[in-house]
């Protein structure tokens, strides 16, 4: 008989799935193992109005297709070749491994991505408000047609992100590593610290934008100038 596809398949973790996502994202297996208890596994399934609330479960999605995914903040999230449409998280624990994935018109309310890796992951149309990514990895995450404010990347690795036709305001930066990553096609962007944006590549009008505050960041003062009267 076939389970509704409202209903969790409630087991211990299976070895395989968090070997699988293990040797997608390089990291030793240990690191994924679940509790052996609340955990629920959705596969291959299409999922409408799916609502999580169980106390510290830890819900993985494996070739899903979601749409208005409901989830209490206790609810720890693991997506694999999944796309999760029109959901709104708010709190939610995704520091679970994600993988290629896509997001599209989401809403993401402090969401915590902390220590997380992120691979071949797509956020499409989505709003993000105040994202934890601290020591997370991304690499080939692609933020399209987003808002992105007061993300805070400190101590991320970023490997071949963009931002196309995104608005990325006021991200936290330090230590964070960068190679390859791309904020020229971003419809705004707005940084904090210019000391911060080593390796990013930027376009030249976001660049000329922001040279006022490189300057007043490195200590000069800037000002219109204004001719006497004698040079007139």
């Amino acid at each position: 008989m076939d389970t509704p596809a409202s209903s969790p398949i409630a087991r211990p973790k299976p070895p395989s799935s968090p070997r699988l996502a293990a040797e997608l994202l390089q990291d030793p297996v240990d690191d994924l193992d679940g509790p052996e208890d609340g955990y629920a596994l959705y596969s291959q399934r299409f999922l409408d109005g799916l609502r999580l609330d169980e106390e510290g479960l830890i819900a993985e999605f494996v070739a899903c297709e979601i749409v208005k995914l409901e989830v209490a903040a206790s609810v720890e999230l693991e997506f694999l070749d999944c796309v999760v449409r029109n959901s709104e998280l708010v709190g939610q624990n995704l520091s679970g491994p994600l993988v290629r994935t896509r997001f599209v018109d989401c809403k993401f309310s402090a969401v915590d991505f902390t220590a997380s890796g992120l691979t071949d992951v797509t956020f499409e149309q989505c709003v993000l408000l105040s994202p934890s990514f601290q020591s997370a990895r991304l690499k080939r995450v692609e933020f399209r047609s987003c808002k992105i404010e007061s993300a805070d990347l400190a101590e991320a690795a970023l490997t071949d992100v963009s931002f196309p036709e995104s608005a990325l305001l006021r991200p936290n930066l330090p230590h964070t590593k960068v190679e390859r990553v791309d904020v020229s096609g971003a419809s705004e962007f707005v940084a904090t610290r210019a000391a911060d944006l080593a390796g990013w590549i930027l376009a030249y009008d976001q660049v000329q934008g922001m040279a006022v505050g490189i300057a007043e960041e490195l200590g000069m003062m800037v000002k219109d100038y204004k001719p006497s009267a004698s040079e007139d």
